[in-house]
């Protein structure tokens, strides 16, 4: 009884999830889209709950973001809240595992957009008074925004 108390305390928050080029702005076919967890809801989550000498806790800790980019475009998984994307290095020199490539733009698509999804994954543990406890059911929150991506054209000239 103490151990279900407890998991309806562990309420993770949905995750505060940036992109780079910036929600609001459009991203672009052929490009990579950086995605990365805010790292201050990065952290583990521990609650009790107690009956006189008796108690359950529960510890639920953030391990990877599950990335569905939209319709039509290949999930990926990240370890970790992913890496913030640095705005001083051109994106082909930096190392970040949590991007994606959209290989489609978003014409055509209801808003002319891709309905993103972020999940971060939680794994959660107990452990009670009496020395039992172990692994619980992993812990899912998402959140879900609006993408747009466009496609360009280059045009390239040789000199003579």
């Amino acid at each position: 009884m103490l151990l279900e108390q407890v998991l309806r305390q562990v309420q993770p928050k949905p995750p505060t999830v940036k992109t780079a080029p910036p929600r609001g702005r459009d991203g672009y076919v052929g490009v990579r889209h950086f995605y990365w967890a805010d790292r201050a809801g990065w952290q583990p989550i521990t609650k009790r709950a107690e009956a006189g000498a008796v108690w359950a806790e529960v510890t639920a800790t953030p391990t990877r973001l599950v990335i569905s980019p939209g319709v039509g475009q290949d999930q990926l998984t990240c370890q970790g809240p992913g890496t913030p994307y640095d705005s001083t290095k051109p994106p082909d020199r930096q190392k970040i595992d949590c991007t994606h490539t959209y290989t489609r733009s978003s014409a055509g698509l209801q808003n002319s957009q891709y309905t993103a999804t972020v999940s971060v994954i939680w794994t959660a543990t107990w452990l009670g008074s009496g020395g039992a406890g172990g692994p619980l059911a992993p812990i899912t929150v998402s959140t879900t925004f609006p993408i747009r991506i466009a496609e360009g054209h280059a045009l390239i000239q040789r000199s003579a």
